[in-house]
């Protein structure tokens, strides 16, 4: 029945263009291509091949081909869903048409550029965050929301944990150690219903991880903006040669791994602090911007990264998350009692069911009892 309906709204939205009424096709049209831009954007993960059985001596007798880093190109869906924009464009110009040449050329141009460093540049904005939520937006983009979720851990075998995570992650080598961030991204036209979205989201990934030590608390927005994604970072290159290694021989600050379904990871994106950098830098997410010409495994990224760095011990939000999970089936007022008065009038202190207490905004509350119910 979707697919259905977004037949017929792009044939409502072909008519409407005639008729001058284009902010109601493009509306239409958006609709219509959500689900395969959403898709594209996030890189079009897929299930990569599983092989079954003992390799035989011929297949054991032949080296894998090393792996290379190539740069990355436009999806293809997103490109054909570009130049339908494109076409719609020039069919709205035939007809008459003032603003919506305009509106359909741009869409298709963003479209086409996404991923290149010509769209990079701009970025549509620096993320800023969403009051009373644990969400972020691009100042000039109504309709993407992201939203960040820090990873306690809980366990040393980090690999086997954040192996189902089939999302980009980003991992800050500070000073006070590493930390670990998943991000998730959702297209929405009302702020509720992104953060529905991505709150489902994290609920599904908490279910894999959480068992296994690795627990998902979503982070406020604006210590996201203020803090993780506040950086002043110059890209690094990472050797292709001998990959994984180059994970724990090159001096880098901050990763960002896209990850896919089977815990196979396509592309990375390595970075260091800018020596010149400033605290005024805006709210962004970086790129990854090297793509492997083959997968490699998540546990692989996190096995090497183990050589170079000491991942954080458990702290009282590791505490307090584990037995919200361990709870998940009592109401809130069972599982969460306040601990005293935070020194923030936005903030609270709560604890769960005796575990030492911790401070976090009233929204990172509501998040984590959604994530864990």
């Amino acid at each position: 029945m979707g697919w259905k309906l977004k037949a017929l709204a792009i044939l409502v939205g072909l008519m409407l263009i005639s008729l001058g009424a284009w902010p109601l096709s493009a509306i239409l049209f958006l609709y219509a291509f959500s689900g395969l831009l959403l898709r594209s954007l996030r890189g079009g993960r897929r299930s990569a091949p599983v092989v079954v059985g003992a390799p035989t001596a011929q297949q054991g007798a032949q080296a894998a081909p090393p792996v290379s880093f190539k740069g990355r190109g436009g999806h293809p869906v997103r490109r054909i869903v570009g130049l339908v924009f494109l076409g719609l464009s020039a069919v709205a110009f035939t007809k008459g048409g003032t603003f919506s040449p305009l509106v359909f050329g741009g869409v298709g141009a963003v479209l086409l550029l996404w991923g290149t460093p010509l769209i990079r540049l701009g970025s549509l904005g620096s993320l800023r965050p969403v009051n009373e939520s644990t969400l972020l937006r691009r100042s000039l983009d109504p309709i993407h929301w992201f939203a960040l979720a820090e990873v306690k851990l809980a366990t040393r075998q980090v690999g086997k944990a954040l192996g189902g995570i089939d999302e980009t992650l980003l991992v800050t080598l500070g000073n006070d150690g590493p930390s670990i961030f998943v991000v998730l991204e959702a297209i929405s036209l009302t702020m509720g219903g992104a953060e529905e979205s991505l709150l489902s989201r994290f609920r599904e990934l908490a279910r894999i991880s959480a068992p296994l030590g690795a627990y998902l608390m979503p982070v406020d927005p604006r210590k996201a903006v203020g803090g993780v994604l506040r950086l002043s970072l110059e890209p690094v290159n990472l050797d292709p040669k001998g990959w994984p290694s180059s994970l724990s021989t090159t001096d880098y600050d901050f990763l960002t791994v896209e990850a896919s379904r089977g815990g196979f990871v396509h592309s990375v994106g390595a970075y260091r602090r800018s020596p010149d950098g400033s605290d005024d830098s805006k709210g962004n997410l970086p790129a990854a911007r090297q793509t492997l010409s083959r997968p490699s495994l998540l546990w692989e990224v996190f096995q090497e990264m183990g050589k170079k760095v000491q991942w954080q011990k458990p702290d009282g939000y590791t505490t307090f998350l584990a037995s919200m999970f361990a709870t998940g089936g009592e109401t809130i007022g069972e599982r969460v009692s306040e601990a005293g008065t935070a020194g923030d009038p936005r903030e609270v202190l709560v604890q769960s069911l005796g575990t030492p207490a911790v401070q976090m905004s009233r929204a990172q509350l509501r998040a984590i009892a959604k994530v864990y119910s």
